[in-house]
């Protein structure tokens, strides 16, 4: 069983919503409604923003996390949990496995499989350097695009008390 890793405060709005995340919050969410859920499980729900979200769309989260200050419906290690088989449209799990054991990651993406009756949806960290590129051409629109910067390679990572790999 995997204990609590942030603290309560740790989700405050002015210092964890960066626009950074807040450009990840959006993909999650733009690519679980492109799905059109009518059922969801979210592994971890953090700061509540995706079930929030969703819910305004009228999609059914059901959220599970480690922590009760953060209310989940169901409480505990998703693991040990005895969800039923094909109980959802989508499992997703955002900035989440990373806080689990790597040697735990294929059988988590299987139990996810298992759980959900079309997709599973991931967000995972990525430590790898970038320098993104944003441009707009007439009649081609906004441009965007990534490109890996060549200069700095990532360090090796080393369990910080949250993330056991990145």
């Amino acid at each position: 069983m995997l204990q609590k890793q942030v603290e309560c405060g740790h989700y405050e709005f002015l210092s964890y919503i960066t626009p950074e995340r807040w450009s990840s919050l959006y993909w999650q969410i733009k690519l679980t409604l492109d799905e059109k859920p009518r059922r969801i499980l979210e592994i971890g729900g953090g700061a509540g923003i995706f079930k929030h979200m969703c819910e305004l769309q009228g999609i059914e989260v059901i959220t599970v996390d480690i922590d009760e200050s953060l209310s989940p419906d169901y409480l505990g290690d998703v693991r040990e949990l005895g969800l039923s088989e094909n109980d959802f449209d989508i499992v997703c799990a955002f900035q989440v496995l990373e806080h689990l054991p790597f040697e735990d990651f294929d059988s988590m993406i299987k139990r996810m499989a298992r759980l959900t009756k079309s997709k599973v949806i991931l967000s995972l960290p990525d430590v790898e350097p970038l320098v993104n590129y944003q441009f707009y051409l007439p009649k081609l629109g906004q441009l965007e695009y990534q490109v890996k910067w060549p200069f700095k390679r990532p360090e090796r990572h080393i369990f910080d008390g949250q993330h056991y790999w990145e």
